[in-house]
């Protein structure tokens, strides 16, 4: 399943990636397809593999905490933060 997911990023599928994250039994690849959401820009993936984080299961957690050190997950949590952070200081100059 890892190379159709690889052909799915490289073919830019977002739709079919979003489909495995939220439809296949096999939580790896759940990961996979999250991951590959991540390296598309998506931040659906970025939040799944968020929520992963907060599983029981030492293999899932083993899995995921290795896709969080990758660099587009880096990357996706620098963009996500400096959002948040342009939305709290225009909220905070509105007021």
């Amino acid at each position: 399943m890892k190379s159709q997911i690889n052909d799915l990023v490289a073919r830019r599928d977002i739709e079919s990636l979003y489909e495995i994250l939220t439809e296949d039994e096999d939580w790896m690849n759940q990961l996979d397809a999250a991951e590959g959401l991540v390296k598309l820009g998506d931040q659906r993936g970025y939040e799944f593999l968020l929520t992963a984080t907060l599983s029981d299961d030492e293999e899932i957690l083993e899995a995921v905490n290795e896709i969080m050190e990758t660099p587009e997950i880096a990357k996706m949590r620098r963009e996500i933060e400096f959002d948040h952070e342009r939305a709290h200081r225009a909220h905070v100059l509105q007021q």
